[in-house]
């Protein structure tokens, strides 16, 4: 469930824009318990709002209509109060708008105003919001710790204690073995430590987890290729391979599948024997555990740089639950073959969600479907995936499932940011 609008001071930190997109402001705009009738003495809203006052006040004195503010995907805030003054001036609404905008008096708290058809947006500058979230919690420190006790003298202080601590789970980073980290995960990084930071400082009980890529194709790819060469790392006490040359691998591999047929259906063995892990081909699984192992070293050797602490289970730690839960879907009608694969049909989705390839492999599909029933049955109640844009229609599929079809019981949450 992915929450409506940005409707709270913190929030707003939380949604630093980061080229080339967005951070997903709708779906962490709620994560501290602030309310929003208390009189906020450092509301940003507030703030702005008054600035913004002033400058219609100078630019058409005794105009009346309260200046509006509206949170916006384009900025951090949006104003109509242009096109309420164009009407009942009966002047043209771009005028109006660049009017306000000239006659906004020098400040600390706007860093842009334009005009955007008629609307002014306004985007926060980013220091005086740093600094005044950090008088805003040092004003708190030992006013939050009884949530409910509240009284005339402190109704200007914001209670960053929630009343009702939930069990969280917050699923970020999550690289892919066998691959180098790029940009995109160390956004997931920062941007995940942050939210579980805010959780857990509001009195939040709450789980990292680095939900690793371990047991897809990608692999089957670096080993069939590692077989190919006769790799070092694939001789029995032989030093685990680097993370370049992992890379490297991967590259060869990949650029190879596209024309050679015979190696594609090599790696997709490979895959499917690591997916049996120690029941399936030893030496797959002895190439395997090196491959984990030395992503792993280089994973951790940046996370530690970062400070960022999470508890790796990757895919491979849901491997025993892929088929109970495709059974689960075939006995409630849901998971259907077509062309050979098992698939679920959701309403107004043009593809389907295909949980089992006709082969008998497994998709990313089916082994998070698997986790989200592990976590949400292991007392989980709230659950934020952060991830890159590429990845919402995904797990927009796999929450449906979840929700409409198994009715588990539980929050889900996409945070998502831009794409690299």
């Amino acid at each position: 469930m992915i929450r409506a609008g940005l409707q709270r001071t913190i929030g707003i930190a939380l949604t630093f824009k980061s080229a080339p997109g967005r951070v997903d402001r709708r779906c962490i705009a709620q994560l501290l318990p602030i309310s929003e009738t208390s009189t906020l003495q450092f509301s940003v809203r507030q703030a702005i709002h008054s600035v913004l006052k002033t400058a219609v006040q100078c630019a058409y004195p005794g105009v009346e209509p309260e200046p509006s503010l509206d949170y916006s995907t384009r900025a951090d805030f949006q104003s109509s109060t242009a096109k309420k003054i164009a009407g009942r001036l009966r002047l043209p609404v771009n005028e109006v708008c660049e009017n306000i905008i000239r006659s906004l008096p020098p400040n600390d708290v706007i860093a842009a105003a334009t005009n955007s058809l008629g609307f002014v947006n306004i985007d926060v500058r980013r220091d005086w919001l740093a600094s005044t979230l950090t008088d805003l919690v040092h004003s708190n420190e030992g006013a939050d710790s009884d949530p409910g006790a509240a009284d005339d003298d402190d109704a200007h202080l914001i209670r960053l204690r929630t009343a009702r601590p939930r069990n969280v789970l917050v699923d970020f980073a999550s690289p892919n073995m066998c691959k180098e980290l790029h940009v995109g995960h160390l956004r997931s990084l920062v941007l995940g430590d942050s939210v579980a930071r805010v959780l857990a400082y509001v009195g939040h009980r709450v789980e990292r987890v680095s939900h690793v890529g371990d047991f897809g194709t990608p692999l089957g790819l670096v080993i069939a290729q590692a077989f190919s060469e006769r790799a070092p790392f694939l001789e029995a006490g032989a030093e685990h391979p680097s993370p370049g040359e992992l890379s490297r691998l991967y590259v060869a591999a990949k650029t190879r599948s596209a024309s050679d047929p015979a190696f594609m259906t090599e790696a997709q063995r490979c895959c499917l024997e690591l997916q049996k892990k120690e029941h399936g081909d030893p030496a797959v699984y002895r190439a395997w555990l090196s491959v984990c192992e030395a992503s792993r070293r280089g994973f951790n050797e940046i996370f530690d740089k970062f400070g960022v602490a999470m508890t790796e289970q990757g895919e491979s730690f849901y491997s025993d639950m892929l088929r109970p839960v495709i059974a689960e879907l075939r006995a409630k009608g849901l998971a259907v073959e077509s062309q050979g694969a098992q698939c679920v049909f959701l309403p107004g989705s043009k593809s389907p969600v295909v949980v089992e390839k006709s082969d008998g492999g497994h998709l990313y599909s089916t082994t998070d479907l698997a986790t989200l029933k592990y976590r949400l049955s292991h007392q989980k109640d709230w659950i934020i995936y952060v991830t890159d844009a590429s990845q919402k229609l995904h797990f927009n599929q796999v929450f449906q499932v979840c929700a409409r079809r198994f009715s588990w019981s539980g929050e889900c949450e996409l945070c998502w940011a831009g794409v690299v």
